[in-house]
């Protein structure tokens, strides 16, 4: 299956999950929604205390704009589909239905978030001081057996799919930029024979071949050490922790893409490295001296 096969088998699990929730609140599906909106969890914009809420309505909306812009924008899996498209027409009409369709996914995910808490407050349960152990916590304990296996198999296939993506752009991109694969590929002499060249490119195909697999097998356990780390030494939702790392780790990203694309400076190579390493290191200090600063 491909990523977007794994994707639909997460959905799935979670419009199971709203529908056997819904049922042991005794509610229709028609309910659902005036439940959510009669709760504390219906409210959609926040506008009050700017400077003090971190859910003001302009800081997620700008944020959320430029988060999706380089998630999604710059990124090479999802923007291969309009690369591959006929023209700029088809192209268009791909993100235009693209853009429906996460609207949707995003509306889904927020009913399923709320009707969560809803249930929850119905068994009384307290939530978990990590938000994002709810789900398996009432999927177990709470629902069906099929709850459960649905979301074991849900979670498994988007996180599969997601991290097999992440590796390969990891060591394609490691491979090229840092190992500088695409260059060297031509005999140093030009002069020998067509046999010397098969014989050099074969060796060379070897050679890396063997050097991809040990970076792909680096970054794996990179990856593994990542996760037990942030187990260890987080004590907050997973997602929380995501959005906040994007918030910092895009932002060289988006500078970049906006350098070159609004100005016609060039950019000087010895000078990106240690730009885009200060600049989530100023982000991380302003962000720890906010407090006391503001």
């Amino acid at each position: 299956m491909d990523r977007h096969h794994h994707d639909h088998l997460f959905l799935v699990s979670v419009i199971w999950t709203v529908v056997t929730i819904s049922r042991s609140l005794n509610m229709d599906l028609g309910e659902i929604l005036p439940a959510i909106r009669n709760s504390r969890y219906g409210q959609v914009f926040f506008f009050d205390n700017f400077f003090s809420d971190p859910n003001h309505f302009i800081k997620q909306f700008v944020s959320g704009a430029l988060i999706a812009f380089v998630m999604t924008g710059l990124d090479q899996d999802l923007m291969q589909k309009n690369l591959a498209c006929k023209n700029i027409k088809e192209a268009q009409k791909n993100m235009f239905v693209f853009c429906i369709y996460m609207v949707l996914i995003n509306i889904a995910f927020l009913v399923f978030g709320a009707l969560l808490y809803i249930y929850s407050s119905n068994l009384g349960l307290p939530v978990p001081a990590r938000t994002d152990q709810l789900y398996p916590t009432i999927a177990f304990r709470y629902l069906d057996t099929a709850a459960g296996i649905f979301f074991i198999l849900g979670l498994v296939a988007s996180t599969y799919a997601s991290s097999d993506s992440a590796l390969t752009a990891l060591t394609t991109s490691f491979c090229v930029d840092f190992l500088n694969f695409e260059k060297g590929r031509n005999h140093p002499d030009p002069y020998v024979s067509e046999q010397e060249k098969q014989a050099f490119t074969a060796d060379l195909e070897r050679r890396q071949k063997r050097q991809r697999m040990l970076v792909h097998l680096a970054f794996a356990a990179a990856f593994v050490v990542i996760i037990l780390l942030l187990k260890v030494f987080s004590g907050q939702a997973v997602i929380s922790l995501i959005f906040q790392i994007a918030g910092i780790t895009y932002g060289p990203l988006l500078g970049l893409y906006i350098f070159g694309l609004f100005t016609d400076f060039k950019v000087q190579d010895r000078f990106v490295l240690p730009v885009c390493i200060a600049a989530p290191a100023l982000t991380i200090l302003i962000a720890a001296a906010s407090k006391s600063l503001f």
